[in-house]
C-alpha cells in the first residue's frame, strides 16, 4: 500500500525533527571539564564530598581538585581573587574551566562585604577573657575599610583574609544566625561554625584558598536559585570537614 502524500509529508517532518534532536544532543555532548559523579549520588559534579567511603576514587578526586603550592605562587592574583571577584578570565587562577560552567553566567549585585579586621588573630563566638575578639562584635569587622556597623545576613559576603600565621574564626553557637552569601577563606584562615542543632546557610560562592579550611558542627546548607561554585584548593583531609546539604532548587550549581 502506497502512503498518501499527507502521510508522507508527516513522516518526513518526524524524521527531520528526530534528526534535529540527535544533532542538538551531539553538539552539546562535548566532555565536561568536571569529573562525572558516581551513579546514584545526587551531588552536582563541581562539588566534592567529604565522606571517605568512596575509597580510592574519592582520594583521586581530592588530588585532582587541589591547587598546588606551585600554582598558587605562579598566579599573581591568587590572594586578591575572592568568591566575590573570582577573576575567571585569569587562566592562572582557573586553568580547569571549560567555559560551559553555569556559574560563569551569574551576575551578582553589589552587596555588603565584611572583612575580618585582624587576620592572624583568632575570633571566638563568646568572650571568656577581656582580650578575646568576638565574631559578633562589629568592631572586629571592616566594611569599606571602616569598622562595620551591622553583622552579616544572607545578603552579606564574608572574607577571611590571608595571613602569615594561622588563625581561626569560630561562629559556633555565636547567637546570630549563620547565613552568608559569598565566603572566602584565605591562606592560613579557618572558618568554623554551626552548633548544637544549628547549621549554616550559604547563598553564594565559597572559595577555600590553599592553606585555608572550613568546618561546621551540623550541616552546611547551600540555598537559593543561583548557580554557584564551591572551590577548595586543598588536598588534605579535614580541610572541609562538615556535612553538606544541597538544598538548591533544581540542584543548581
Amino acid at each position: 500500500m502506497t502512503p498518501s502524500p499527507s502521510w508522507s509529508r508527516l513522516l518526513c517532518l518526524l524524521m527531520l525533527a528526530c534528526a534535529g534532536v540527535v544533532s542538538a544532543m551531539a553538539a552539546d555532548s562535548s566532555p565536561s571539564p568536571w569529573k562525572p559523579w558516581p551513579a546514584g549520588e545526587s551531588q552536582p559534579p563541581n562539588f566534592w564530598p567529604v565522606e571517605d567511603d568512596l575509597g580510592p576514587w574519592l582520594e583521586s578526586q581530592r588530588l585532582n581538585r587541589a591547587f598546588s603550592e606551585a600554582a598558587c605562587k605562579s598566579a599573581a592574583n591568587y590572594d586578591q581573587a575572592t568568591a566575590i571577584e573570582p577573576l575567571f578570565a585569569d587562566k592562572t587562577l582557573w586553568p580547569m574551566l571549560g567555559g560551559k560552567e553555569y556559574f560563569l553566567t551569574e551576575k551578582w549585585l553589589k552587596a555588603r562585604v565584611l572583612v575580618w579586621a585582624k587576620p592572624g588573630l583568632n575570633g571566638v563566638p563568646k568572650a571568656r577573657n577581656p582580650s578575646d575578639l568576638v565574631v559578633t562584635d562589629t568592631k572586629n569587622w571592616l566594611e569599606d575599610g571602616k569598622p562595620a556597623t551591622a553583622l552579616w545576613d544572607e545578603e552579606t559576603d564574608l572574607v577571611l583574609p590571608p595571613s602569615g600565621t594561622k588563625y581561626e574564626l569560630s561562629f559556633r553557637d555565636c547567637g546570630t544566625r549563620q547565613a552568608f552569601r559569598h565566603i572566602t577563606v584565605g591562606r592560613n584562615a579557618t572558618c568554623n561554625g554551626g552548633g548544637d542543632g544549628v547549621g549554616r546557610q550559604i547563598f553564594g560562592n565559597v572559595w577555600i584558598k590553599r592553606g585555608g579550611a572550613i568546618g561546621s558542627q551540623g550541616s552546611t546548607a547551600f540555598l537559593g536559585k543561583r548557580h554557584t561554585f564551591f572551590r577548595n584548593d586543598n588536598d588534605v583531609h579535614g580541610a572541609d570537614s562538615q556535612y553538606y546539604n544541597f538544598a538548591k532548587s533544581d540542584n543548581r550549581s
